[in-house]
């Protein structure tokens, strides 16, 4: 094991959530070492951040929900819609909503932007 994959290693225990206790983070490194035999760093890095679907998957599924639901919970706070007329018949939408909300609204408007058939 070379230096990068050491801090590459100490940085994906570092992110594992406190609560998750010793026990489990002991597993989580040794099973990443056994990685680094064979992976470079950056694809270790990226093992690193989901090693919890490795060693306790019943655990990785309820921290995906938390931080799926931590994330949802600041793009709703960052969210804002701005319109600035131009005043010249047009006007500027600058926005930044929610992934989730922008595929909405995509869809809303491909839905009423495309050219109907008449048949």
């Amino acid at each position: 094991m070379n230096a990068a994959q050491a801090r590459v290693i100490v940085a994906g225990i570092d992110d594992l959530p406190d609560r998750l206790g010793a026990e489990l983070a002991l597993e989580a490194e040794k099973t990443l070492v056994g990685y680094a035999t064979r992976h470079r760093p950056s694809a270790l890095r990226t093992l690193a951040r989901r090693i919890l679907d490795v060693v306790a998957p019943e655990v990785a599924e309820a921290e995906d929900a938390k931080r799926l639901e931590a994330e949802e919970r600041r793009a709703r706070e960052k969210a804002s819609l701005r319109f600035r007329r131009n005043g010249d018949g047009t006007t500027r939408i600058n926005g930044l909503v929610p992934d989730a909300i922008a595929g909405r609204l995509q869809s809303y408007l491909d839905a009423y932007t495309s050219p109907r058939h008449n048949t």
